[in-house]
């Protein structure tokens, strides 16, 4: 793969700190989320997950079995909790994703039914939550002890 940049190129390869259009399109090579938005149709379709189902405030998705990341390990439930719980919701790096996600100043809670699914409730059914279900999920193994030592290290990392 051979891309082409006018300027410096990417500031950072942390998908969760990108600020320009080089990093954020880098990034996007790299990480996926769990869901996202079919450009041809709209709909909200798997990408990470293999499905998912919807009940009233209650969003059920399923993980891709033998997905790993780049270095051998698998990619599991725990990713997902880590990148939703210690980074989007602490507000590591943007904010911007946080802020969206509450629902009557509420962040939704999270729960691990499995190391491939994941449940998340609202304070309410709302049906744009599905997409922010496309913000990319990072290895817990290779960025904790990052996001462990606060927000300027975790945000400087890459």
């Amino acid at each position: 793969l051979v891309i082409s940049t006018i300027g410096e190129g990417p500031k950072t390869f942390n998908p969760c700190e990108t600020k320009d259009a080089t990093s954020s399109s880098m990034a996007g090579l790299m990480y996926d989320g769990l869901l996202m938005t079919d450009a041809r149709t709209g709909e909200v379709v798997p990408l990470l997950a293999k499905g998912y189902d919807v009940n009233d405030n209650e969003y059920t998705i399923y993980l891709r079995k033998g997905l790993q990341w780049s270095d051998g390990k698998p990619i599991t439930v725990d990713d997902v909790l880590y990148t939703y719980w210690e980074v989007v919701f602490k507000g590591l790096g943007n904010t911007a994703t946080r802020d969206a996600m509450m629902i009557e100043g509420k962040l939704p809670k999270l729960y691990r039914i499995d190391d491939y699914t994941v449940k998340f409730v609202t304070s309410k059914p709302f049906a744009p939550f599905l997409r922010q279900l496309s913000y990319p999920i990072v290895p817990k193994h290779y960025f904790k002890p990052y996001s462990d030592k606060g927000d300027s290290a975790f945000n400087a990392f890459l």
